[in-house]
């Protein structure tokens, strides 16, 4: 059988822990800074520290 080639939805995103970061960071600006708020309250700090290593860039 012949199968279809996969297909990538998303071409525009060539590093994804950028866009993530990218993308939390403007949610989180759009928010008034809840997402950083909800880090801080309820991960813990190894969580802490690798989301925002992402959110920084």
């Amino acid at each position: 059988t012949c199968k279809p080639v996969p297909r990538d939805p998303f071409p525009e995103v060539q590093d994804v822990k950028q866009w993530v970061g990218l993308y939390l960071r403007e949610a989180d600006s759009k928010t008034g800074g809840r997402i950083a708020a909800a880090v801080s309250e309820k991960l813990g700090p190894d969580a802490q520290a690798a989301l925002s290593s992402v959110m920084q860039g």
